[in-house]
């Protein structure tokens, strides 16, 4: 029998801080020049992806297999 189990690093109250603080990241626009709006997407689509790997490690998520005889 297989089972997942997490267990975020620092807790969960230190994993939900460091995801609100990824979400506040994620609003911050880039800078005052001008990106078509592909480059926009693109940037944003990376930083997107790269906040979800993060909090995703965090979780440190465990394949607990049970074998029974």
């Amino acid at each position: 029998m297989n089972s997942w189990s997490v267990d975020p690093v620092g807790g969960p109250w230190f994993f939900f801080v460091v995801a609100c603080l990824l979400v506040l990241v994620l609003l911050v626009s880039p800078s005052k020049r001008r990106l078509s709006v592909r480059q926009r997407s693109v940037l944003v689509g990376l930083r997107t992806v790269s906040a979800l790997l993060l909090l995703f490690a965090m979780l440190r998520p465990t394949l607990v297999a049970t074998e029974i005889r």
